[in-house]
Protein backbone atom coordinates (compact mmCIF):
# COMPACT_ATOMS: atom_id res chain seq x y z
CA UNK A 1 0.00 0.00 0.00
CA UNK A 2 1.31 3.46 -0.90
CA UNK A 3 1.75 5.84 2.02
CA UNK A 4 -0.69 8.74 2.17
CA UNK A 5 0.86 11.98 0.91
CA UNK A 6 0.75 15.08 3.09
CA UNK A 7 3.03 17.52 1.31
CA UNK A 8 2.68 18.85 -2.22
CA UNK A 9 6.01 19.03 -4.05
CA UNK A 10 7.11 20.42 -7.41
CA UNK A 11 6.81 16.90 -8.84
CA UNK A 12 3.05 16.96 -8.07
CA UNK A 13 2.41 20.08 -10.18
CA UNK A 14 1.02 19.56 -13.67
CA UNK A 15 1.25 22.12 -16.49
CA UNK A 16 -1.44 24.83 -16.32
CA UNK A 17 -2.62 23.92 -19.84
CA UNK A 18 -3.23 20.31 -18.74
CA UNK A 19 -5.03 21.49 -15.60
CA UNK A 20 -7.22 23.81 -17.72
CA UNK A 21 -8.46 20.83 -19.75
CA UNK A 22 -9.51 18.95 -16.57
CA UNK A 23 -10.54 21.96 -14.50
CA UNK A 24 -14.34 21.76 -14.76
CA UNK A 25 -14.39 18.06 -13.88
CA UNK A 26 -11.90 18.49 -11.01
CA UNK A 27 -13.81 21.46 -9.54
CA UNK A 28 -17.00 19.40 -9.47
CA UNK A 29 -15.23 16.50 -7.72
CA UNK A 30 -13.51 18.76 -5.16
CA UNK A 31 -16.81 20.47 -4.33
CA UNK A 32 -18.25 17.06 -3.42
CA UNK A 33 -15.20 16.16 -1.33
CA UNK A 34 -15.18 19.50 0.52
CA UNK A 35 -18.89 19.33 1.36
CA UNK A 36 -18.15 16.68 4.01
CA UNK A 37 -14.95 18.30 5.28
CA UNK A 38 -16.53 21.43 6.77
CA UNK A 39 -17.43 21.89 10.44
CA UNK A 40 -19.15 24.96 11.87
CA UNK A 41 -17.82 25.80 15.34
CA UNK A 42 -20.14 28.66 16.14
CA UNK A 43 -21.78 31.56 14.35
CA UNK A 44 -18.51 33.10 13.17
CA UNK A 45 -16.09 30.25 12.47
CA UNK A 46 -15.89 27.19 10.26
CA UNK A 47 -13.09 24.63 10.08
CA UNK A 48 -12.21 23.15 6.71
CA UNK A 49 -10.33 19.88 6.95
CA UNK A 50 -8.07 19.71 3.94
CA UNK A 51 -6.25 16.71 2.54
CA UNK A 52 -3.66 16.24 -0.18
CA UNK A 53 -6.29 16.26 -2.94
CA UNK A 54 -8.02 19.46 -1.80
CA UNK A 55 -4.72 21.27 -1.28
CA UNK A 56 -3.43 20.04 -4.67
CA UNK A 57 -6.56 21.53 -6.21
CA UNK A 58 -6.08 24.82 -4.36
CA UNK A 59 -2.49 25.20 -5.54
CA UNK A 60 -3.47 24.48 -9.14
CA UNK A 61 -6.40 26.92 -8.95
CA UNK A 62 -4.05 29.68 -7.79
CA UNK A 63 -1.60 28.90 -10.59
CA UNK A 64 -4.45 28.85 -13.14
CA UNK A 65 -6.14 32.05 -11.95
CA UNK A 66 -3.08 34.19 -11.24
CA UNK A 67 -1.09 32.99 -14.28
CA UNK A 68 2.20 33.55 -12.47
CA UNK A 69 4.04 30.85 -14.40
CA UNK A 70 6.88 28.77 -13.03
CA UNK A 71 7.98 31.62 -10.77
CA UNK A 72 4.74 31.34 -8.82
CA UNK A 73 5.05 27.62 -8.10
CA UNK A 74 7.67 27.92 -5.35
CA UNK A 75 5.63 30.65 -3.66
CA UNK A 76 2.45 28.54 -3.71
CA UNK A 77 4.24 25.49 -2.35
CA UNK A 78 5.85 27.46 0.49
CA UNK A 79 2.43 28.79 1.51
CA UNK A 80 1.01 25.37 2.40
CA UNK A 81 1.15 24.20 6.00
CA UNK A 82 0.01 20.92 7.49
CA UNK A 83 -0.87 20.40 11.12
CA UNK A 84 -1.96 16.98 12.30
CA UNK A 85 -2.64 15.71 15.78
CA UNK A 86 -3.30 12.23 17.08
CA UNK A 87 -3.71 11.66 20.79
CA UNK A 88 -1.63 8.95 22.41
CA UNK A 89 -4.32 8.61 25.07
CA UNK A 90 -6.70 5.83 23.95
CA UNK A 91 -9.29 6.42 26.71
CA UNK A 92 -12.72 7.46 25.42
CA UNK A 93 -13.73 9.02 28.72
CA UNK A 94 -15.00 12.45 27.66
CA UNK A 95 -12.32 14.21 29.68
CA UNK A 96 -10.84 17.62 28.82
CA UNK A 97 -7.49 17.32 27.07
CA UNK A 98 -5.19 20.32 26.87
CA UNK A 99 -3.28 21.00 23.65
CA UNK A 100 -0.12 23.09 23.44
CA UNK A 101 1.16 24.15 20.01
CA UNK A 102 4.43 26.04 19.69
CA UNK A 103 5.73 27.71 16.56
CA UNK A 104 9.26 26.66 15.64
CA UNK A 105 10.25 30.09 14.31
CA UNK A 106 10.67 33.34 16.22
CA UNK A 107 8.52 35.32 13.76
CA UNK A 108 5.65 32.79 13.63
CA UNK A 109 2.56 32.65 15.81
CA UNK A 110 0.51 29.54 16.47
CA UNK A 111 -3.19 30.23 16.99
CA UNK A 112 -5.00 27.26 18.43
CA UNK A 113 -7.76 26.27 20.76
CA UNK A 114 -6.78 25.36 24.32
CA UNK A 115 -7.87 21.75 24.04
CA UNK A 116 -10.77 19.43 23.35
CA UNK A 117 -13.06 16.92 25.01
CA UNK A 118 -12.12 13.33 24.32
CA UNK A 119 -14.72 11.14 22.65
CA UNK A 120 -17.07 9.56 25.10
CA UNK A 121 -19.06 12.20 26.98
CA UNK A 122 -21.30 13.21 24.09
CA UNK A 123 -21.55 9.64 22.87
CA UNK A 124 -22.73 8.52 26.32
CA UNK A 125 -25.15 11.46 26.57
CA UNK A 126 -26.67 10.53 23.20
CA UNK A 127 -27.10 6.89 24.21
CA UNK A 128 -28.50 7.77 27.66
CA UNK A 129 -31.71 9.05 26.11
CA UNK A 130 -32.05 5.76 24.25
CA UNK A 131 -31.62 3.55 27.30
CA UNK A 132 -28.28 2.16 26.06
CA UNK A 133 -25.83 3.59 28.59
Amino acid sequence: MMAEKFEITRADIIPVADYAKERAQRRKRIAEIKRNRRLAVGPFATFYFENFETMWHQVHEMLFIEKGGDGQIADELSSQYTLAYTSRNPRRDGSWRRIVVRAGRANATARTKLGYFAPGALERAGRAGQGVD
